[in-house]
């Protein structure tokens, strides 16, 4: 396949070209949902001026910090769960950065604040259609890493078998349990085709990076390369 992007795109980097950069088609695989939309799009629809970021953050903790004391914690007070701006404006910001492929991550609450998969499913779908259906939709969801994972398989067990949901992940946080634990998860993923992420490595080592691939058959990590370095 001809690469049409990649030397525009370097240029549009090197110049600060943002216009350019924005309508270049590209691919937002890692998009945690709700904190994918810009906060300015997200005061002109609330009405609201949010206070700004510090210059530096206080490290990845810093920056949640901020996220949850000033965004987060106001939008859910301001918003009914099936109308958070925060998640639609997720889809508008696939359409300013003229995605062509995007993959929210969304959580079993994002769900069943609808009531219904199908509820859920219809609402999202709806968003993409009017925000960027060209794009390729691929809808993730994502397990909290501390969760009982015993009661999450029945449930799990729908939402993979609707075909909605393209790939699996775990997240928030590592060391809370055995990667063995994540089993039972992955296995209804994998039947189902899902593709199987999970975040790992972030504040591990590289061997439990190599364990977790080789316990749970990983497709993919999500891995931000602090602390993934194997001792000589």
């Amino acid at each position: 396949m001809t690469d049409k992007f990649s030397s525009d795109f370097i240029n549009a980097l090197k110049n600060h070209d943002t216009q350019t950069l924005l309508s270049i088609p590209k691919s937002d695989v890692h998009n945690h949902l709700g904190r994918g939309c810009r906060v300015e799009w997200l005061s002109e629809k609330m009405n609201h001026t949010f206070a700004k970021p510090p210059a530096v953050f206080d490290g990845l903790l810093g920056m949640q910090d901020w996220y949850v004391n000033n965004i987060r914690d106001y939008c859910r007070a301001h918003d009914s769960n099936q109308t958070d701006y925060r998640r639609e404006g997720c889809f508008a910001e696939a359409e300013r950065n003229h995605l062509a492929r995007f993959a929210p991550s969304f959580s079993e609450t994002d769900i069943e604040d609808y009531g219904s998969l199908k509820n859920f499913c219809d609402y999202y779908d709806s968003l993409h259609k009017k925000y960027c259906p060209d794009a390729v939709y691929e809808p993730e969801l994502a397990y909290q890493s501390y969760a009982d994972i015993e009661s999450k398989l029945a449930k799990a067990e729908e939402y993979f078998s609707s075909g909605y949901f393209k790939s699996i992940d775990v997240c928030c946080g590592e060391g809370y349990k055995p990667f063995s634990d994540y089993i039972p998860l992955y296995r209804i993923a994998e039947k189902y085709g899902v593709l199987k992420r999970m975040h790992v490595g972030e504040t591990g080592t590289a061997e439990e990076i190599e364990e977790a691939i080789e316990t749970l058959g990983l497709d993919e990590i999500r891995c931000w390369g602090i602390s993934n370095r194997i001792e000589k």
